[in-house]
């Protein structure tokens, strides 16, 4: 892909990998003692994470293109999910079911992660 397409889908990919980092400062974070642990740091990180997933609801994937963008997105929700970090499907129907339909796909299956 080039141009446009080739534009998009590294932007997307780079906001997966900025939602990931936030994601492991939070659940990092959250594995500290409790009474040590940085709330303001905590809100910040999960802020972002929110902004970037408000951002992602709007971008209209579809099962029919599956880019490092789609990729990087689909890890990090699964990310999501299996380390509790945020409860994003709340408010975003539409990501929610792409990443129903994309959480299916074999690629996705074989490497999903289940956490004890």
């Amino acid at each position: 892909a080039g141009g446009k397409d080739r534009r998009r889908a590294l932007t997307l990919q780079a906001l997966a990998d900025g939602m990931g980092s936030a994601a492991i400062a939070v659940v990092r974070e959250r594995m500290r003692p409790e009474g040590d642990q940085r709330p303001e740091l905590i809100e910040r990180q999960l802020k972002a994470i929110v902004a970037g997933l408000d951002l992602l609801e709007g971008e209209g994937f579809t099962n029919a293109r599956w880019t490092i963008a789609e990729i990087a997105v689909a890890a990090q929700l699964a990310y999501f999910d299996a380390r509790k970090v945020v409860d994003w499907r709340v408010g975003r129907s539409a990501l929610s079911a792409w990443f129903e339909a994309a959480s299916r796909r074999s690629s996705m299956v074989v490497t999903s992660v289940q956490l004890a």
